[in-house]
């Protein structure tokens, strides 16, 4: 596209596309300004809700801390101030939701729009948890903690518009603005726990911790704040929250936090006296008299010292609480002293003195768990508000600090966009001037050179018969230019006469040379240096061309006389001409190699048709020895064939007796299973006899009771019962028999049972026995079979090894015929190579009489050792059963 411009579109394009880079660059920054404008009127309408969030949060603040001294009082205080917050949070939400309704969230980032959706949904619930309060229905750790997810989502909120903004100095402003509220909630909230704590003059479980974790943030956020504050900020701070408030709020947290490091020995020491402490190992020593038990004793003793001692060492401690401390030690002394080498009757009498002592320690523990606070809860909430007040004051400072900032980087970004504005314009203008002036004198210029050189192009190429030199008016770079074009204008008319005959000449001598006559020369010169020298190099050419061809025309006449020993010298000679000359050597070289290489071949192949009518000659007796030794192998195989076949049908006998014995033991397995099933009921019939035995004792037993009975009652009957009384007798000795008879019976059934029990232990280890053998003999017909298997595929292996041999054996006798066929076609090959080496004898050529093959391999074979193969060789034949492991043997065979 470039080629063909014209120069005055060239240099238009050379200032038009740097004008046009200038346009772009400058639309490029005001379009940067007005975003930058935009955005930042943008961003000064999220400060301002971040200032109205400030400011809500801060109300809530305030109605949360009352709320809980409202709380805490059960109505009986704080209620005209809870109200009258109330309605000024209540104002403040107001105009947070007038404000809006104007704003379009829909422009901010997802997660700003998940921290504002939170914020509404708690907003929600603010009426119901305000009802709650009034009427004392929720507690006031409940109550905390619904404000706090309140405040949560707002202070979030801030932070994520402290991460979108783009301007270094306000980020830091929000930074630091941000960890101001996030401390001011903080402290708020330590207000609201610490009001909780000195109205119920206690910690609860887990608000300990809190309230340490709610000053150490504080601490954390502060330092965060006047890192990221400047120092006007940071000494405005200092300034404000100060005095007397300060003071308090500090001296009464310190006197808390002494009092929860009180309350968690306070919990230690409760830990070690209740269950599973001191008091439940004593009840358990005194009702099971375990070591282990009065050994906790003594150690929880121990620890339970230690931390009343620390108790009485911290800062603060009353008469009251030492009283208290003193009052536990002594029981639980009294526990660990009377417990030491006591008797179980010593602990019983200790058991009812310390069951009943132990009352004014517990009683104690109750007492201290309780903080025993100097301040009310009420000053400690006036003092906390009046450093929330505080706070305030520069949480408004802060925020006036932010639109400030915003309000003045607008103003520079407006100013800075007009300003780019009005130069791009003036730079335009003044660029467009400028370029026109520059650009139309270079092009009168350019215009005045292009007609001279015009003129001069068409004489030089014979249009014109003479030139006119070019008319010079200025004496800038174009000026000069012209001025030597016209100087060089009338030296180029007089040599391009002189170069016209040099070139005729020269054509002339081209024409001869064409036709074939080297030996002509250019005569003429002019004054061109390069037609000279071009002239002076033809005419070197032509005389070295001329003689290099003389050369080579003398070799190949020799080649053509079958002379090949003569070469091409090419030492003053290069390119094409070396190249033909080296052609030439190499086709003298490559015909003499190839001579030689005919003659030595013709001899080599003459010396190997001796060796190999040798060959085979060995190679015909060989295989006549083969052929005796195949028929010796071929006998001994069928002799093999014949030993399978017979392992083969002892195989299948052994097979079959092997089934007759598992048949036998299976029979006998089935016959030991009958005799298990006769010993059971043998012993079911036993253990009936055993049980009528025993009824028969029974009544024997009865018997004797009754005979007992009745000679008491004859007894008592005097003279009248003596008759009945010897009957009772007989009857008492009767029943004493039976006893002793049913007693032996009882001893010979339980002794068959025993010998049953045997019996039939001895049957099971029979049929476990049988199953055992049966397993075995599987195991041992399978191995047979298995055998006659690889015996039959053995006897189908030599068949197939039989008839490879008798195929050997063939091959063999074919072999002794072809080796008579090959001797024939050498004693024809050495024919052929005495007329090779004849051949070459007859040409002229290097090495013709100094070809020796005598050190050169010959393709000989070793000579057969026939002795050996003719010698008898005894063949013995193994008549041994051959495993189916064999099988692949074969195979690979």
């Amino acid at each position: 596209m470039l080629k063909n411009m014209s120069i005055k579109q060239k240099l238009i394009s050379i200032l038009v596309i740097p004008l046009l880079v200038v346009v772009i660059l400058v639309f490029n920054l005001l379009y940067d300004s007005y975003t930058k404008t935009t955005n930042l009127e943008k961003f000064e309408k999220v400060i301002m809700m971040s200032t109205k969030i400030g400011q809500l949060v801060h109300e809530i603040q305030n109605e949360r801390i009352l709320s809980i001294g409202f709380l805490v009082s059960e109505g009986d205080k704080f209620e005209t101030e809870l109200l009258t917050q109330i309605k000024v949070t209540s104002k403040i939400l107001k105009e947070y939701e007038l404000f809006l309704r104007d704003f379009d969230a829909s422009v901010q980032n997802k997660e700003f729009n998940t921290f504002l959706k939170k914020s509404k949904l708690q907003l929600k619930k603010l009426k119901a948890n305000r009802k709650k309060v009034i009427d004392l229905s929720i507690e006031p750790m409940d109550s905390i903690a619904y404000y706090t997810s309140i405040n949560q989502p707002f202070l979030k909120l801030i932070g994520n518009i402290a991460k979108t903004s783009a301007e270094p100095e306000l980020s830091l402003q929000l930074t630091a603005y941000v960890n101001f509220l996030l401390s001011k909630e903080s402290a708020a909230l330590e207000g609201a726990i610490g009001t909780h704590v000195l109205e119920i003059d206690k910690y609860e479980q887990g608000m300990s911790e809190r309230f340490r974790d709610l000053i150490s943030a504080q601490k954390v956020l502060d330092e965060k704040f006047f890192e990221y504050s400047d120092k006007k900020t940071s000494d405005f701070y200092k300034k404000v929250v100060s005095g007397k408030n300060i003071e308090e709020v500090n001296r009464i947290r310190k006197t808390m936090l002494n009092t929860s490091e009180k309350y968690a020995l306070v919990m230690d020491i409760q830990r070690l006296v209740g269950y599973g402490g001191i008091i439940h190992n004593f009840k358990n020593y005194i009702l099971k008299g375990k070591s282990k038990y009065r050994n906790r004793i003594y150690k929880q003793y121990k620890k339970m010292k230690v931390f009343i001692d620390e108790y009485r060492k911290l800062p603060n401690v009353s008469t009251q609480e030492k009283n208290l401390l003193t009052s536990i030690e002594t029981v639980f002394t009294t526990y660990n002293k009377g417990i030491k080498g006591a008797s179980k009757a010593n602990l019983k009498m200790l058991d009812m003195v310390v069951g009943v002592s132990h009352g004014p320690a517990i009683a104690a523990l109750n007492k201290l768990s309780y903080s025993l606070f100097a301040d009310p809860a009420e000053y400690w909430l006036t003092q906390t508000n009046g450093k929330i007040a505080k706070l305030k004051k520069v949480e408004v400072y802060l925020e006036a600090n932010l639109n400030s900032t915003i309000h003045s980087i607008k103003t520079e970004s407006n100013n800075t966009m007009i300003l780019f504005g009005v130069l791009s314009i003036i730079a335009i203008i003044i660029t467009l001037v400028s370029s026109q002036m520059i650009s139309s004198g270079i092009i009168g210029n350019v215009r005045n050179l292009k007609n001279g050189l015009t003129d001069f192009f068409e004489f030089i190429n014979g249009k014109r018969d003479d030139i006119e030199v070019m008319q010079v008016k200025n004496r800038d770079e174009l000026g000069l230019m012209a001025e030597s074009i016209n100087e060089n204008i009338e030296n180029t008319k007089q040599n391009i006469l002189k170069e016209k005959a040099l070139i005729d000449d020269t054509i002339d001598v081209a024409n001869k040379i064409n036709n074939g006559h080297l030996n002509n020369q250019i005569s003429l010169s002019s004054n061109n240096l390069a037609l000279n020298n071009l002239k002076d190099i033809i005419n070197e050419m032509l005389k070295t061309l001329d003689g290099n061809i003389k050369k080579i025309t003398v070799v190949l006449d020799s080649y053509r006389n079958l002379d090949f020993i003569p070469a091409v010298n090419n030492e003053s000679v290069e390119g094409e001409i070396a190249q033909l000359g080296n052609d030439i050597n190499s086709l003298g070289e490559s015909i003499t190699q190839m001579l030689v290489e005919n003659k030595k071949s013709g001899m080599l192949l003459n010396q190997n048709t001796n060796v190999l009518t040798n060959n085979l000659n060995q190679l015909s007796n060989a295989s006549n020895v083969q052929a005796a030794s195949l028929e010796e192998t071929a006998a001994s195989i069928e002799e093999l064939t014949a030993n399978f076949k017979a392992n083969n049908l002892s195989t299948n006998e052994m097979a079959k007796y092997g089934n007759l014995v598992k048949s036998s033991v299976e029979t006998g397995q089935k016959l030991a299973d009958s005799t298990v099933d006769s010993m059971n009921e043998i012993n079911k019939q036993t253990t009936a006899i055993s049980d009528a035995i025993g009824v028969i004792d029974q009544i024997a037993f009865q018997t004797n009771i009754l005979s007992l009975n009745a000679a008491v009652e004859a007894a008592t009957a005097g003279e009248a019962g003596k008759g009945f009384a010897v009957v009772a007798q007989e009857v008492r000795n009767l029943a004493s028999r039976s006893a002793e008879a049913a007693k032996e019976i009882k001893e010979l059934v339980e002794n068959a049972q025993s010998k049953t029990e045997d019996g039939k232990k001895i049957s099971d280890d029979m049929i476990n026995g049988y199953k055992d053998l049966n397993e075995n003999i599987s195991k041992t017909i399978d191995l047979i079979e298995n055998v006659s298997t690889a015996s039959k595929e053995q006897e189908s292996g030599i068949i197939q090894i039989n008839d490879a041999v008798n195929s050997l054996d063939k091959l063999t006798q074919e072999n002794a015929q072809n080796t008579a066929s090959a001797d024939s076609i050498a004693k024809e090959t050495e024919k052929i190579s005495h007329s090779i080496v004849e051949s070459a004898d007859a040409k002229e050529f290097e090495g013709k009489n100094s070809i020796d093959i005598g050190d050169m391999e010959t393709t000989q074979t070793n000579s057969y050792d026939t002795s050996k193969m003719t010698e008898k060789r005894d063949v013995k034949i193994d008549k041994t059963i051959v495993s189916a492991s064999n099988d692949n043997e074969w195979e690979n065979f």
